[in-house]
């Protein structure tokens, strides 16, 4: 199903994400003028969720994927980013390298209950939460500070084309599946 959607961006600096299949749409084409650098996190190590050091860089993209999260730069607050095309499918998979990521629902749809539907390494997060594999709360940018939720007390409601932050507290790469 082919659908249009448009949803506002901040002036300066977004967290975004992308829920449709964008597989050859060049970014610059999927986000027009108004939107004048797209970054991703790329991570290179682990920290402690209360840490101040982060470990990794941002890297330009070539291509955006749903379930990742990117920094976008919009020149205006009344900047929309607009999209017509074939949703994602709702549930994907990605790597957790060491240190934080960038994630993003890759549906359309509103996800809640994070705790126990998605998972780590195919176990519920609360699991990875508790055996202190992954941080304890998601993070995202309003526009002006982050805001956080911790994932097994409040429940967070991980909107579609917003992305967020979780934190892998191991050395190891871990997967995440987002359903």
């Amino acid at each position: 199903m082919v659908t249009t959607v448009r949803t506002p961006l901040y002036n300066g600096w977004n967290i975004i994400a992308v829920p449709y299949n964008t597989a050859g749409v060049n970014p610059g084409t999927l986000f027009g003028t108004p939107v004048s650098a797209i970054y991703q996190w790329v991570p290179s190590g682990a920290t402690a969720e209360s840490s101040n050091t982060q470990l990794g860089s941002y890297v330009t993209v070539s291509n955006i994927a749903p379930g990742l999260g990117y920094f976008a730069k919009a020149s205006s607050s009344s900047t929309l980013l607009a999209y017509t095309g074939t949703a994602a499918p709702a549930t994907n998979t990605l790597t957790l390298k060491p240190g934080w990521t960038m994630i993003a629902n890759p549906g359309t749809t509103n996800k809640t209950g994070i705790a126990t539907n998605w998972l780590i390494d195919g176990a519920p997060l609360s699991e990875a939460i508790t055996g202190t594999k992954i941080g304890g709360a998601v993070y995202w940018w309003n526009g002006t500070t982050y805001d956080s939720w911790t994932i097994m007390g409040d429940n967070p409601q991980i909107e579609p084309w917003k992305g967020y932050w979780i934190v892998n507290i191991e050395s190891v790469n871990h997967t995440l599946t987002i359903q």
